[in-house]
């Protein structure tokens, strides 16, 4: 029952990811959106580095205290850099996500798209599944293989494999259990 509750409560998000190219497509309502996965760094007086921006709205590169790193772009994976890539991440749910005052709670289908040859590894899948948690996901899984039909999501749901969730997400389970015990034992107390 909560599953249920928790699903229709969640979006669903299908996310491919390209070495210059993130899309992310609402599987309930089936909007697509794309970025380019582009973090714009600005290096401030203190010497400290400081993302200043996130995909097509980078301001322009006037002066050498500022560059840009493609946190997907790897000469041998697709993952470059970790950080970069969930806060890109973390940043393009968010602008995806139609609640503006509360925090996004997705389901992520994570696809990566290019320099999979031969599948990937282990460690790609736990760096991906990560990726997804430290983004703001509740579940995340991992799927490997030609792009998937709208229709194909619910079978690749209901595996278990590549599954992780974070402690929230049992927390809610627990509270939501909590709350409806406490709401039946005052109804019978009610009714007494």
């Amino acid at each position: 029952m909560f599953r249920t509750i928790r699903k229709k409560l969640s979006k669903i998000l299908y996310v491919q990811i390209w070495e210059r190219k993130v899309q992310i497509t609402d599987i309930n309502t089936q909007e697509t959106f794309s970025e380019i996965p582009i973090v714009f760094i600005e290096k401030q007086t203190d010497g400290k580095n400081v993302m200043a921006g996130v995909g097509e709205y980078i301001p322009q590169n006037s002066d050498n205290t500022k560059s840009t790193v493609y946190p997907f772009s790897h000469p041998r994976s697709l993952l470059s850099d970790f950080y970069l890539a969930e806060k890109f991440l973390q940043k393009f749910i968010n602008k995806v996500h139609s609640f503006k005052y509360i925090k996004p709670h997705p389901i992520l289908i994570i696809h990566p798209m290019e320099k999979i040859e031969g599948g990937l590894l282990q460690i790609e899948e736990r760096a991906f599944s990560e990726l997804g948690l430290g983004a703001g996901a509740s579940e995340v899984h991992i799927y490997e293989g030609n792009s998937i039909e709208i229709g194909g999501f619910e079978e690749l749901l209901t595996k278990k494999q590549n599954y992780q969730t974070t402690p929230w997400g049992k927390l809610y389970k627990v509270l939501f259990t909590l709350i409806f015990g406490i709401a039946i034992v005052l109804y019978f107390n009610a009714s007494n």
